[in-house]
């Protein structure tokens, strides 16, 4: 931008010296002018001439002076205008990036909130009702009972089904809770669901993709190294829920696989 500027302010000098006049040219026209208006030979009428053309030489002079100061002028304003627009240009993109960032930041801070007060939930059978809301109604009354079982005295924000439909085993179900007060208790009192009315449920914190993946490789552990693997987990929740697992019945890895909304 600055090289085009410069541009166009070479072409403007290289415009004014093609018109200026050289100072000693000026001062011998003068002098020149001054003769012939002297001379008492000449006819007045051609006095009258001369005098006219060199008025108008003078009104041309006057012009092209004032063009060039105001050329000057435009040039610099010009040049301070595109400044300023790179200084706006750079201030929008650096507003942006900042936006992006602290956007990031509160999905990553709300998704971390909403996991730490919501629980999922295998095992429990679907409903076999024609209506969806109904299966979802049927669902909810079940995460009732299972809360009324554990003592849990809440009522779940939301109650939904995960993944798409299987055949071979019911999807998981998405609780969310209140606080993270009532999931860590709900969580503390999973071990209760073994007199529940329904067996095989199992209750275990809603996770990241980068704690599931963990989860997934210390499941392949052998058998005798389960808890303690599991006990390095830097979330206590975690380690709670999956140990109880891991000493009664060993949730298998198909149980949850292909589920990847968690």
């Amino acid at each position: 931008m600055e090289t085009s500027m410069a541009g166009v302010q070479e072409s403007l000098d290289e415009f004014r010296s093609k018109f200026e006049e050289n100072e000693d040219d000026t001062k011998n026209f003068k002098r020149a002018i001054n003769l012939i208006l002297g001379d008492d030979t000449i006819q007045p009428h051609l006095k009258s001439v001369i005098g006219y053309l060199l008025d108008r030489h003078d009104r041309l002079s006057a012009l092209l002076n004032a063009a060039n100061d105001f050329n000057r002028k435009l040039v610099a304003e010009i040049s301070s205008f595109k400044g300023e627009i790179i200084s706006l240009k750079n201030a929008i993109v650096s507003s942006n990036t900042s936006s992006s960032d602290k956007s990031v930041e509160s999905r990553t801070s709300f998704e971390e909130i909403e996991r730490n007060r919501s629980v999922v939930i295998s095992g429990v059978t679907e409903s076999k009702a024609k209506n969806s809301t109904v299966r979802a109604h049927d669902d909810y009354v079940t995460v009732k009972e299972i809360l009324d079982h554990l003592s849990v005295e809440c009522n779940p924000l939301s109650v939904y089904r995960m993944g798409k439909p299987m055949t071979k085993r019911p999807r998981l179900l998405k609780v969310v809770l209140p606080t993270s007060f009532f999931q860590r208790q709900m969580l503390r009192r999973a071990h209760w669901l073994k007199s529940f009315s329904v067996r095989g449920i199992f209750v275990r914190p809603s996770l990241s993709k980068a704690e599931r993946d963990r989860m997934r490789q210390e499941r392949a552990l052998p058998r005798t190294n389960c808890s303690t693997s599991l006990t390095q987990s830097p979330r206590n929740t975690v380690r709670s829920d999956v140990t109880s697992v891991c000493a009664s019945s060993k949730l298998s890895v198909a149980r949850n696989s292909g589920q990847e909304n968690l």
